[in-house]
This record gives structure tokens, C-alpha cells and sequence, in this order.
């Protein structure tokens, strides 16, 4: 079945995490992209 199509997300910051260390609090009440990509 199809829905409706959701509205872009526009981010007011872009974070880069790869490396650092962030807490979950730091993150509760935004959007998250999860990119994970993997070779084989």
C-alpha cells in the first residue's frame, strides 16, 4: 500500500559523529540519519 509522501527534512545543523563520542541526550529531540554502508 502507499501512503502519503512525507515533507523533506530540512536540518539546521548537520553532525558528523564518525569518531567522536555523543550521548544520547545530546541527540534526544532531532531527527537521526543512520548511514551504514558496507563492502564485501
Amino acid at each position: 500500500p502507499k501512503g502519503t509522501p512525507a515533507p523533506e527534512v530540512k536540518p539546521s545543523v548537520w553532525l558528523n559523529t564518525q569518531g567522536k563520542d555523543v550521548s544520547w541526550s545530546r541527540l534526544k529531540g532531532r531527527v537521526i540519519l543512520v548511514e551504514k554502508w558496507a563492502t564485501t
